[in-house]
C-alpha cells in the first residue's frame, strides 16, 4: 500500500479548512488509502499547533481526536538524523530523512520550499496528491478517488464549468464537466463533487 508522509501543515490546514484540499486527503487516509509514516517530532509539533489558543478556539475537539487517530493509525518510527537538503527552510529535512527511513512513496506538504525542492521521495501538494491517488487493489487493479470542489460566487443558476482538482478544465467540455443546480438557486453556492473508479492494466 502507498506510505505518504503528511506535514502538520497539512493537518491542520485539514481541521480549519473542513472544505479544502487537506481535509480531502485526512478523509482518503480515514478511509484507507494509504499509509501514514510519522515520528515523535512530527507529532510532537502537530500537538504544539493544534494546543495554541486560535487553533483550539477553531477547531474545538478535533484536535484531540485526530491526535489521538495519529497515534493509533499511522505507522511509528523512530526520528532519524536530518541531511541538510532543503536550504530554504532547514526546518523539513527531517520530513524527508522520515519519508526514506518509513520507505514513504510521497511526502505531502503546503510549504513552498519543500514543494519547489529536489526531494527523494518527491514532496507534492494536496491537491497534487489527490490527483495521484490511486488504492492497488491487485496487481492489475486499481482504484482511484478524487474531489472536485469550486465555490461560485456569481449569481447564477444554470450551468457551471466545474475547476476540479483533477487535472486541466476543458472549457469545452460541455455538460459532462458542468453542474445544473436548477433555477431555484440564485445565490452564491459551493458544489463538491467525489470520484471514484477503478482501472484495469493488462
Amino acid at each position: 500500500m502507498l506510505r505518504v508522509v503528511l506535514d502538520v501543515n497539512v493537518l491542520v490546514s485539514a481541521l480549519l479548512s473542513p472544505a479544502g484540499a487537506p481535509a480531502g486527503v485526512l478523509q482518503a487516509w480515514r478511509a484507507a488509502l494509504f499509509e501514514v509514516v510519522a515520528s515523535p517530532r512530527l507529532i510532537a509539533e502537530l500537538e504544539g499547533v493544534l494546543s495554541r489558543p486560535k487553533h483550539v478556539k477553531r477547531t474545538g475537539v478535533a484536535g484531540p481526536r485526530l491526535l489521538e487517530f495519529m497515534r493509533a493509525n499511522a505507522i511509528i518510527f523512530e526520528d532519524p538524523p536530518a541531511e541538510p537538503l532543503i536550504p530554504r527552510d532547514p526546518s523539513d529535512d527531517y520530513l524527508v530523512a522520515l519519508a526514506r527511513v518509513g520507505r514513504a512513496q510521497v511526502i505531502v506538504s503546503g510549504d513552498t520550499d519543500l514543494l519547489e525542492a529536489e526531494t527523494e521521495p518527491p514532496a507534492y501538494s494536496p491537491r497534487e496528491f489527490l490527483t495521484r491517488l490511486e488504492y492497488q487493489l491487485y496487481k492489475n487493479v486499481s482504484l482511484r478517488v478524487g474531489y472536485y470542489y469550486n465555490r461560485y460566487n456569481q449569481r447564477d443558476y444554470g450551468v457551471d464549468i466545474m475547476k476540479p482538482w483533477m487535472g486541466d478544465v476543458d472549457t469545452n467540455a460541455g455538460i459532462q464537466r458542468s453542474i445544473y443546480l436548477g433555477d431555484r438557486i440564485k445565490r452564491p453556492y459551493t458544489a463538491h463533487v467525489g470520484l471514484l473508479g477503478l482501472r484495469l492494466s493488462f
